[in-house]
């Protein structure tokens, strides 16, 4: 059941507000990516996306992205469209309320000809529960999954979810209009779903996949589709800080935010990350115009005060970084504040020659009102951040002294920069990562103390916390010899089962006897270890 107070939007059909609306994409030139031509093509089909919850330990705090922008295109073409977002309830629903507050959705608006199913790779218990119930109330209505988990696992998601008709991986922007365009088909032929194996996908025999791609021009898309999520609940949960329990902390505080995303993809290749989803190591941005047009409505409309431009990486583009300044000229002048991801390295600003760029790129988001910068640190030991696949950019400016130890020079310089322009700068950390040995770690958690020694971040908003290394499907560590004995050992072949116990990796996976620590440090010690961490208790650390 929802928690009191939440909203929940029934289905619209209400337009999106929107840039340029994108042309019909020209098949022949780019035959991958599909836009109906007819703008009716979609009129009158009723589709439902649901997402699934993820961290219950921590405030429903992001907007479900994703389907909001998919909703917001099938808009424009006609469709009738609701989101219900299992995720803005806390403490998570039982199974019983989640079929019990779907019931009562699809009651309201009729049955969906297409529900697509959306969450990450820890989401593979919920997506099962809800494939069950909805093939139950909806019998035959088109069901698709896609995201994260569908991404990096599609065809073991067609055999562990036998109640879909397929699963769409990479970008969903123009692939959702293929789903859609199918469960016109299915409806209007009226084939029926069947539950012989053999029969039960209706127009897929093959494999199943949608194979989403980026649209060429990302200022083209509509804005997400706002009205349709729980606004009750995301704008009064701050994006960061030390509330919203996400390994993020600040020295400010928000009072009603909202999440959007800046660019698509990534241009490098730390091994622990999967990018499959957002484009991979293909990178694209959204004009600064286009940005602060988006910010100006979320002003306007739900009277924000703070912006998470939530990408993995927002700073790599330093020219769209300086034309942010203008862009945001007036909303800066309101109050408006904001933050993002990016890199130490792109921070540092460390030219090939040695010496800083003139201006740092950080001076402009700083100008722009940017005010907090999310790193992934990960490690300050060379050897981990080259084995982590950071190394090479992290690494190229050489080492500096701070407080008597040898640090990466680019992640002392980011944090420098940062303190310069007014930003915060929140870094996360992992243990564990496949090697680590001990004084390895310890030179983490001396960076992260010197650090605050050296009033380069905030001792009071600073972030102690630190996450495990996680072996998630779809990245190079999965493939580790290290990673891949100890998950063969706790679960044999059972990938299902080891799917089923990820989570955001602050969890300490153990199976069958069998931690999933991959480090070079013996079990029990890294069990203390991890305790000590969790207590934010680094100083006893260092005397072990």
């Amino acid at each position: 059941m929802a928690a009191p107070g939440i909203r929940l939007p029934v289905l619209s059909n209400a337009p999106a507000p929107t840039a340029t609306p994108a042309p019909p994409a020209d098949a022949s030139a780019h035959p991958e990516i599909y836009v109906p031509g007819d703008r009716q093509a979609l009129r009158g089909l009723r589709v439902t996306f649901i997402n699934m919850p993820l961290r219950e330990h921590a405030a429903p705090n992001c907007i479900p992205l994703g389907p909001a922008l998919m909703a917001a295109r099938l808009r424009e073409w006609g469709a009738l469209v609701q989101i219900i977002d299992l995720n803005s309830i806390r403490p998570h629903p039982s199974p019983e309320q989640v079929e019990k507050l779907i019931t009562s959705r699809f009651g309201d608006s009729g049955l969906p000809d297409a529900v697509a199913l959306s969450g990450l790779i820890t989401t593979l218990t919920w997506q099962e529960l809800v494939a069950r119930q909805v093939r139950r109330l909806a019998p035959d209505c088109y069901l698709v999954s896609g995201g994260g988990l569908a991404t990096d696992l599609p065809q073991a998601m067609l055999r562990w979810i036998p109640e879909l008709d397929a699963v769409a991986t990479g970008e969903g922007d123009d692939c959702i209009f293929k789903v859609a365009i199918d469960a016109r088909t299915v409806r209007d032929r009226r084939l029926r779903w069947s539950t012989q194996r053999d029969l039960r996908r209706r127009l897929h025999a093959s494999d199943s996949v949608y194979r989403g791609q980026r649209p060429r021009d990302l200022d083209s898309l509509p804005y997400p589709a706002w009205d349709l999520c729980d606004l009750d609940v995301y704008l009064h949960n701050p994006i960061w800080g030390s509330t919203a329990n996400n390994s993020s902390s600040t020295p400010f505080t928000m009072k009603r935010s909202m999440n959007t995303v800046s660019s698509r993809g990534c241009p490098f290749a730390c091994r622990y990350c999967d990018r499959t989803a957002t484009g991979g190591r293909s990178y694209d941005v959204r004009s600064a115009q286009n940005l602060a047009s988006e910010a100006r409505l979320l002003m306007d409309r739900y009277d924000i005060d703070f912006l998470g431009i939530v990408d993995d990486n927002s700073m790599v583009v330093r020219e769209r970084l300086r034309e942010l300044v203008p862009a945001f000229a007036d909303l800066r002048a309101r109050g408006l504040r904001w933050g993002t991801h990016g890199r130490m390295d792109e921070a540092g600003d460390i030219r090939p020659d040695g010496r800083g760029a003139s201006p740092p790129r950080v001076e402009w988001m700083a100008e722009a009102g940017c005010v907090y910068i999310g790193f992934g640190a990960e490690s300050a030991d060379p050897d981990m951040l080259t084995a982590m696949g950071k190394g090479g950019h992290i690494l190229s400016a050489g080492m500096e002294n701070l407080g008597g130890e040898e640090f990466p020079r680019t992640m002392v310089q980011a944090l420098r920069n940062c303190k310069d322009v007014g930003i915060h700068p929140n870094s996360t950390w992992i243990m564990g990562y496949p090697g680590e040995t001990l004084p390895q770690l310890k030179r983490t958690i001396r960076f992260i103390l010197e650090s605050e020694q050296a009033q380069l971040v905030s001792s009071h908003a600073s972030n102690h916390s630190m996450f495990v290394a996680t072996a998630y499907p779809g990245t190079e560590m999965m493939q580790h010899p290290v990673v891949a004995e100890r998950i063969r050992r706790a679960f044999g072949d059972d990938l299902h089962h080891y799917v089923s116990e990820l989570d955001d990796a602050t969890k300490m996976i153990s199976h069958g006897g069998t931690v999933l620590n991959y480090s070079a440090i013996d079990d029990d010690i890294f069990m203390k270890l991890r305790s000590l961490v969790e207590q934010e208790r680094l100083e006893e650390i260092l005397s072990l």
